[in-house]
C-alpha cells in the first residue's frame, strides 16, 4: 500500500503552477502514508456503507455530467453502494449568495449548503456529497472554490460548472465527455476530504483535487 502512495513511482511530477493555480497561492507539502494513517480516516463500517449524492439543482441533458453516470463511476471506484437522492433546490432564504463581479454569475456560500446537508444524513450514510452546476464560494474574501467538505460531519459540496469550457466562453470538441472526465476525477478525490487525505502536492495523479482545469485534462 505504501508503494502505491509513493510519488516517485508511477506518477509524473506536477508542473510548475500557473499564477491562478491553487499551489501557486497555497503552500502545501503533501502527506505521507504514515501521516494519513495517523489522521484516523473515516472508514465504512457495518452500518455506514452508502455514499449518497445530493443534487441541489437540476442536471438537464447537456448541461452537465449525467448523475447516473457519476453514480456508476463512484460505485466502481469506491466499491461501495452509491445512491442519488431527489433534487433539493437551494432556498435563497437559507443559503446566502452573491453575484460574482467578474462572471456576472450567482455564487452560493458553501458553509450554508454544508449545514443543510449535515441535517439530511441517513442512518447508513458513509458520506453525503452535494453536487451542483452553480458556482460556489467559501468566504466573501474568496473568488470561488471548486468544493468544500466537512469530514467530521460526513458532508461535502462540489460544483462542476467551472469544468465546462462554456463557462469560459470556449468551444471545445467533445465538450460533454471532457466535462464528464473532469467531474469524475473530482468525485474520485472525495476520499481525500472524507478520509482526511490532503491535496495532491508532489504528483500529478489522476485523483488530484481539481484546483485548476489545466490539471484536469
Amino acid at each position: 500500500m505504501k508503494k502505491a502512495f509513493d510519488p516517485s513511482a508511477g506518477f509524473e511530477p506536477i508542473a510548475t503552477p500557473g499564477p491562478h493555480d491553487w499551489l501557486a497561492n497555497h503552500l502545501e507539502s503533501g502527506q505521507t502514508v504514515e501521516e494519513f494513517v495517523r489522521s484516523r480516516p473515516k472508514r465504512p463500517d457495518a452500518r455506514r456503507r452508502t455514499i449518497y449524492r445530493q443534487p441541489v439543482d437540476e442536471f438537464r441533458a447537456g448541461s452537465g455530467p449525467p448523475p447516473e453516470t457519476l453514480k456508476l463511476f463512484a460505485k466502481a471506484f469506491f466499491t461501495m453502494e452509491v445512491r442519488i437522492l431527489p433534487v433539493v433546490p437551494l432556498d435563497p432564504s437559507e443559503i446566502r449568495s452573491r453575484i460574482h463581479p467578474g462572471t456576472g454569475r450567482r455564487q452560493f456560500l458553501t458553509g450554508d449548503i454544508l449545514k443543510l446537508l449535515a441535517g439530511r444524513l441517513l442512518p447508513d450514510t458513509y458520506c453525503l456529497v452535494g453536487i451542483t452546476l452553480h458556482d460556489l464560494y467559501p468566504d466573501p474574501s474568496w473568488n470561488f472554490v471548486f468544493g468544500e467538505a466537512l469530514p467530521e460531519k460526513r458532508v461535502g459540496i462540489y460544483s462542476f460548472v467551472r469544468y465546462d469550457p462554456l463557462f469560459y466562453g470556449a468551444k471545445a470538441p467533445g465538450r460533454e465527455s471532457l466535462m464528464l472526465r473532469r467531474s469524475c476525477k473530482v468525485l474520485a478525490s472525495l476520499q481525500r476530504p472524507q478520509r482526511r487525505r490532503q491535496n495532491c502536492a508532489p504528483a500529478a495523479c489522476g485523483v488530484a483535487v481539481a484546483q485548476s482545469c489545466a490539471r484536469k485534462p
